[in-house]
């Protein structure tokens, strides 16, 4: 039978049956198939590139997907090129898009208007690697270098004038990944 063609009387449709994801849901495993995938990538071009080039195409990829999500969230909250709207645009970007919605994972903290600072204090694909048995590998790899490229490429589509320093990370020992925000003299 081809989809489109009346049944004979022997077949059952069951998709009305299936069951339904609620939203909430369905976002949980989009998000995991994400974190999946972007991994398995990650993981790839580790393998079969050598180290410059990998670590350029990692840094590329997440570069590229920090500043098109940024963009759109600029534009739909109307943030402003400040430090602090620079601090609320990544919790959007972590909390919110990658995270659940769950603030308890991050720390934004505007210490004076031209400085901040930005901490993820869970990260998923850390949790991930641990999971999946695979944190030496995101180690050696030092995860680090993808993040701070897609944090600096979130933090300059609202401001390119933004200085962007990864102070701790998970892959140097850290217990949370850490940026500090600042508006810099020209």
């Amino acid at each position: 039978m081809i989809l489109g063609e009346s049944m004979s009387g022997n077949e059952k449709d069951v998709a009305g049956k299936a069951p339904v994801l609620d939203w909430k849901d369905r976002y949980k495993y989009i998000l995991d198939a994400a974190y999946t995938v972007f991994f398995g990538f990650e993981e790839l071009v580790h393998k079969v590139c050598d180290e410059k080039t990998s670590a350029r195409l990692r840094e590329t990829v997440h570069r590229k997907l920090g500043e098109s999500v940024a963009k759109r969230l600029i534009n739909k909250y109307g943030l402003k090129p400040t430090v602090e709207d620079a601090l609320k645009l990544l919790v959007l970007y972590s909390a919110e898009v990658w995270g659940f919605g769950a603030r308890q994972y991050v720390k934004a903290v505007l210490e004076n208007p031209k400085r901040g600072i930005y901490a993820n204090l869970v990260c998923r694909g850390w949790e991930l690697a641990k999971r999946s048995g695979k944190l030496d590998l995101m180690k050696e790899m030092d995860c680090s270098k993808g993040c701070k490229a897609e944090y600096e490429a979130v933090v300059h589509a609202l401001n390119p004038k933004l200085k962007v320093t990864m102070t701790k990370a998970y892959p140097w020992g850290d217990d949370h990944c850490e940026f500090v925000i600042e508006e810099v003299e020209d």
